[in-house]
């Protein structure tokens, strides 16, 4: 039991510190490390770019994997 608090409480460190991190570094709305261009400036002015929000790791972590292919799925045609 103490093994999963320690684990539980590191990843909410280091959740913590990205997100100040982000936080600290972010000049703007479209600034920083909230909407980076992973997949070039062309799909980034048509709103397509990676969030790098650990919030959706751990909660992709957590749920199963049928759920998050649903997600996936549902992400993807309503952006389209």
């Amino acid at each position: 039991m103490r093994e999963s608090k320690s684990g539980v409480s590191q990843y909410f460190g280091i959740s913590f510190m990205w997100s100040f991190f982000q936080w600290f570094y972010t000049g703007g709305d479209v600034c920083g490390f909230l909407q980076f261009p992973t997949f070039g400036l062309k799909a980034w002015k048509q709103t397509f770019f990676f969030d790098f929000s650990l919030t959706y790791v751990g909660a992709g972590m957590i749920c199963s994997h049928l759920v998050n292919l649903s997600l996936l799925l549902g992400a993807v045609l309503s952006w389209a």
